[in-house]
């Protein structure tokens, strides 16, 4: 079976957030910058650090699905979880801090941790990854 790409949901309160702070520091800076408070710079700078580091950790943000697990990529974060290893999928609205860009999620329970991810088609999401362990071969005991 093919790799399946789903990219993340994202919800558009989250977007103006990530996008309108660094943008009102920069706006906010130019303009004292040009009444000639040398602050202003200061404030350009941080809204521009601001966009740097906050799109570094959220662009990409996919989930790839294939025949061994899925690979969870949100900017310069990964994981990979083998299918063998998930114990449990729920849909939930868990709002905990995530490689997801809605609060619209998947959470993901393995024997050590739980993963919570936000693909944009979810139910389509959950589907094929049970499609996927079910078509996992299956351990015997001798």
């Amino acid at each position: 079976m093919q790799p399946s790409i789903y990219p993340s949901k994202v919800d558009l309160w989250l977007a103006a957030v990530l996008i309108l702070a660094p943008i009102t520091a920069v706006g906010m800076g130019v303009y004292l910058a040009l009444t000639g408070e040398a602050e202003g710079w200061i404030s350009v700078f941080t809204g521009c650090f601001m966009a740097v580091v906050m799109a570094a950790f959220t662009l990409p943000c996919h989930y790839t699905l294939d025949d061994r697990g899925l690979h969870i990529r949100c900017g310069l974060m990964e994981d990979h979880i083998l299918l063998q290893d998930i114990r449990q999928v729920t849909p939930t609205f868990n709002p905990l801090a995530a490689p997801a860009l809605s609060i619209r999620r998947v959470r993901i329970d393995t024997a050590h941790r739980s993963f919570l991810i936000s693909p944009r088609n979810r139910e389509r999401f959950i589907e094929e990854l049970e499609q996927r362990q079910s078509s996992l071969p299956k351990l015997t005991s001798e």
